[in-house]
């Protein structure tokens, strides 16, 4: 028998409490894989957004929890467009509702002469106009859940307009938005004159100082108003900061849940293998000898238990982002940088959950060990 092969025999030895430290470790790794794939499908949604319709800045109301709770005077266009470094200017009004299948859309009223119009691209139809200003654009998720092609009317929140386009399937969150003009939107709502915030195209947007001093500038101008360069506002937005830090603080406890799981399972084995660890020191197997077989069994444990998490984990988010609220606005990012972060964290679970049980047994005097029963 080799050294190599003894740490994976001591574990055959109790199957069902090495499969089910295995699982243990699995459903808090798992967790891991679900947080950490929504939280980075959110992030890269909304990037992916924000490149697909040219946007440099976004701005919303200061201390907004989120684009939907936010409320601005649809009047401050003109004069966000008066600021210098600002090229275009398009106000936007946003705001969840429950379509008539019961799926969840993002409705999203944008002015009739924005710039934001130009930047969806129709598979079917033409865009609103204010000859027909109850007329919507539907997301090619949206009208295929909802059956809907141009021509046909389509209920948001009891009222019915009719299908005027139908967008190219793009970015998750295009996908599932319902589009209509801005005066409209306000109308249904009840917020004449409002809106949720506002996407700015800069005049020279890839110099990054100048960039930047621009933003500073518009900061300084409208102190009310929190602005977020496209490119960061994923990794800045104090929302999704917010769920980041929830996400790896639930995540840190899962993993202290998984090291306690493994470091139980190896003091047992400890303990039930005190005459053999006895012999072994007794032929001559030095302390690191037995530090590495210890080791070696929490790791292994570890591994099979990553790669459990991975596959639970993987079927868990996908589940997850069936549920119509979820699938509207986030895609599930679960890459190989992921998996990989998995199997380290994996590793190092499986290393600090195996060094009290070893060095319980490097304190086993041989001679006592021999005479355990």
């Amino acid at each position: 028998m080799t050294f190599a092969s003894l740490p994976l025999r001591n574990l055959v030895r109790r199957p069902a409490r090495s499969l089910l430290t295995a699982f243990g470790a699995a459903a808090a790794i798992g967790s891991f894989v679900v947080l950490v794939g929504l939280s980075r499908g959110v992030e890269r949604a909304w990037t992916v957004q924000m490149r697909d319709q040219g946007v440099d800045v976004v701005a919303m109301r200061q201390g907004a929890l989120d684009p939907f709770t936010s409320s601005v005077p649809e009047e401050l266009t003109d004069e966000l467009r008066r600021v210098p470094g600002v090229a275009e200017v398009a106000v936007e009004l946003g705001h969840l509702v429950t379509l008539e299948t019961g799926n969840t859309a993002v409705l999203v009223g944008m002015a009739p002469d924005g710039w934001l119009w130009q930047t969806l691209r129709l598979e079917a139809g033409t865009l609103p106009t204010l000859a027909d200003p109850e007329s919507v654009v539907l997301g090619s998720q949206v009208a295929a859940i909802l059956r809907k092609r141009p021509g046909d009317t389509v209920e948001i929140i009891g009222r019915r307009y009719t299908v005027a386009g139908v967008v190219q399937a793009a970015g998750i969150l295009q996908s599932s938005m319902v589009f209509m003009l801005l005066p409209t939107m306000q109308t249904l709502l009840g917020r004449e004159g409002k809106a949720t915030g506002f996407s700015l195209r800069l005049a020279e947007p890839r110099d990054s100082a100048t960039r930047a001093a621009t933003v500073e500038r518009l900061r300084r101008a409208f102190p009310g108003l929190a602005f977020f360069e496209a490119e960061t506002a994923a990794a800045t937005h104090h929302v999704l900061q917010a769920f980041r830090a929830i996400t790896w603080g639930t995540s840190l406890v899962a993993f202290l849940v998984a090291i306690i799981i493994i470091l139980n399972t190896l003091l047992m084995c400890v303990v039930e293998r005190t005459r053999e660890i006895g012999v072994l020191r007794a032929v001559g197997w030095g302390p690191g000898r037995v530090l590495a077989m210890v080791v070696t069994e929490g790791c292994f444990l570890a591994l099979v238990g990553s790669l459990l998490g991975v596959a639970l984990g993987y079927g868990g988010l996908h589940l997850l982002v069936s549920a119509p609220l979820i699938r509207a606005c986030v895609e599930p990012a679960l890459d190989v940088r992921v998996v990989a972060e998995v199997v380290a964290a994996a590793g190092v679970v499986g290393v600090l959950g195996s060094l009290y049980p070893a060095w319980r047994a490097l304190r086993l005097d041989p001679v006592e060990a021999l005479r355990y029963e």
